[in-house]
C-alpha cells in the first residue's frame, strides 16, 4: 500500500503504533461517531492498537491514517469490500472533529478516486450514508455520486433503527467530471 501525498499538508499512509492516541480518540468521540455507519464508541487503546495491526493486511480492504504535515493521525479512510473480480469497493472515511469543514474530505477522496480507478483499476466506488447525516451527504453530492437507493433498518441507534443512502460513482462518471481535472 502507497503513501499518497494529497498536498503539502496532507498524506495517506499506513497505520502505525503511535496512531493508537488519536485513532482511540476519533473512534470514541460520541459527536463523530454518531454519523458514521461502521463506527460505534467504547473502544480500549487495546482495542485499537489490535485494529491497527489487523487493517495492515487486510485482503479485500486498503485503510490508510490520514496525515497531517507534523505525521500526526487526523482521521482515516479506506476502501472496504473489495470486489477485484467485479471492480468495485466501499469508501468511508472519519477526520478528526477539528479538521473538519477544511476540505480535507475533499481533497482526500480525489486521491483515493485516483488511486482506485487509476492503479487499482476498479469500476465503482460506493458510499453508505446514514440518512441524517446531511454533511456527508453534501461531500459525495459535490463528488458527483449518484444516490441509487435507500438500505432500510441499515444501522440500530440508540433504541431505533435508522436508514442509510446507497451512493455510487462510476469510474466513467468520475473520468469524466470536470470537478477532478
Amino acid at each position: 500500500m502507497p503513501n499518497i501525498f494529497v498536498n503539502n499538508n496532507i498524506f495517506l499512509r499506513k497505520f502505525e503504533d503511535k496512531d493508537v492516541d488519536n485513532i482511540y480518540n476519533l473512534k470514541n468521540d460520541p459527536k463523530t461517531t454518531k454519523f458514521l455507519g461502521g463506527f460505534s464508541i467504547g473502544y480500549s487503546k487495546n482495542d485499537i492498537l489490535e485494529w491497527i495491526n489487523s487493517v495492515r493486511n487486510r485482503e479485500k480492504d486498503i485503510i490508510w491514517c490520514i496525515a497531517d504535515n507534523n505525521d500526526e493521525c487526523i482521521g482515516q479512510v479506506g476502501l472496504y469490500d473489495i470486489n477485484y473480480r467485479i471492480g468495485n469497493a466501499e469508501i468511508g472515511i472519519a477526520i478528526s472533529r477539528d479538521k473538519i469543514n477544511q476540505g480535507i474530505g475533499t481533497k482526500v477522496h480525489r486521491k483515493v478516486f485516483e488511486f482506485a480507478f487509476n492503479e487499482m483499476n476498479l469500476k465503482k466506488i460506493t458510499a453508505i450514508i446514514l440518512t441524517f447525516n446531511k454533511s456527508s451527504i453534501s461531500l459525495y453530492e459535490k463528488l458527483e455520486f449518484t444516490k441509487e437507493g435507500e438500505i432500510r433498518n441499515y444501522q440500530y441507534r440508540q433504541g431505533e433503527y435508522i436508514n442509510a443512502y446507497l451512493y455510487g460513482l462510476l469510474k466513467e462518471e468520475w473520468s469524466n467530471s470536470k470537478k477532478y481535472e
